[in-house]
This record gives C-alpha cells, sequence and structure tokens, in this order.
C-alpha cells in the first residue's frame, strides 16, 4: 500500500502531459494508459490497474484548474498584444478620420477633406503634422497667387474682439481675453482711410 501511495504523484504527472496547450483534455485507450502509468511508477500492470482509479482521484479537478490559469494567461496575453497594436497605430489628430479632439470647425474640416481629395493622398497615411494642421487645396492656392498682389493697405486687421472683452468685463482673469487690449489704440493712431479693420465677431 506504501509503494501504491508513493507511486501515485508519477501517475498524476503522467496524466498530466495529456493535455496540450487550449486542447481539451485528450485520454488514450485504456490500454496505453495503463501501460504508461506502470512505467511512471515502475510497477507491474496489475499494480497500475489498482493506482488508476486513485489516479483518478487525484487527478480530478486539476484539468479545470490549469485550463482556467492557461486561459487567464492567454487572455492576458492577448489584451496586452492588442493595447501594443493599439497604442502602436493611434495617435491625436484634429482634422480627418482620426480626429481625436472634437468641437472644431466642421467647415474646416470639409476644406481639409477636399485637399486630402485632391491630393490623393489616404488619410491614415498622411504625417502627423498633417493631420493636425488645417489643409485648403492646391487648387485654392493656385488661384491665390494668380490674383493681383498690389498692396492696397498699409494695416490690414481682420478677426475677434468682442469675445474677449466680454470675458474681460465678466472678470475673466485668463491672459488669452487681455492679447489684443493693444488694437484699438493701435487702429486709432495708424489706421487711414485706406486700411482695413474687420472685427469679425
Amino acid at each position: 500500500r506504501q509503494q501504491r501511495q508513493r507511486s501515485l504523484p508519477a501517475v498524476v504527472q503522467t496524466l498530466t502531459p495529456l493535455r496540450s496547450g487550449s486542447e481539451p483534455l485528450r485520454v488514450p485507450s485504456s490500454i496505453s494508459l495503463v501501460v504508461a502509468m506502470s512505467r511512471a511508477c515502475s510497477c507491474s500492470i496489475l499494480a497500475a490497474l489498482v493506482l488508476l482509479p486513485r489516479a483518478a482521484l487525484a487527478f480530478q479537478g486539476l484539468p479545470k484548474a490549469l485550463l482556467l490559469e492557461e486561459q487567464q494567461s492567454q487572455l492576458l496575453a492577448v489584451h496586452t498584444q492588442q493595447a501594443v497594436e493599439q497604442r502602436q497605430s493611434f495617435r491625436l489628430c484634429h482634422w480627418g478620420p482620426e480626429q481625436f479632439y472634437s468641437g472644431l470647425s466642421a467647415r474646416a474640416q470639409e476644406v481639409w477633406n477636399m485637399a486630402l481629395e485632391e491630393s490623393g493622398l489616404d488619410a491614415h497615411d498622411v504625417s502627423d503634422y498633417a493631420c493636425n494642421v488645417p489643409k485648403m487645396p492646391w487648387s485654392w492656392v493656385e488661384q491665390i497667387q494668380a490674383m493681383d498682389h498690389t498692396k492696397s493697405h498699409t494695416y490690414n486687421f481682420q478677426g475677434s474682439y468682442m469675445f474677449s472683452l466680454v470675458h474681460q468685463q465678466m472678470g475673466d482673469a485668463r491672459p488669452q481675453y487681455y492679447a489684443r487690449d493693444w488694437l484699438m489704440d493701435f487702429v486709432k493712431e495708424n489706421f487711414t482711410d485706406i486700411d482695413l479693420l474687420k472685427i469679425s465677431d
């Protein structure tokens, strides 16, 4: 009996490799199983037959535990690989199909799309710089270059001003709302009838 008990771990070790990878347990024929057990415990075929029920009890539940551990390891490996692939492909873009930031100008996006279509490029192949900078079609550039570029204004300012002024009146201390405080004083001192001032808001 003591010999049989000492031989039991060897039998369990014989049964354990029957699982490979993530495949289900494959049980060989009864004869080959008994022969394998006999070799593992260095005992006779008869002793192996006696040990078979005890080995089955010792092995009971082991495949489930091994399968759970292996599944967790495989799941972790898959998630890690997916995270690496996503990190490699992910980038912060202002424009295009990979746009990350929301709330940007829909018109600017459409112009960016027009420039992309005219260029014949794939949006996913452009550089990080290209997907973060507003673009315009090259045909527009050619039309602008063909215009009369004779200088007609000494000074030209077109942009927002009232938006910042309202924030100042509300007590907003952020510096961006004070960046154009110089504008009106400069206009009064320097602009003439041939200059252009257009407050867009």
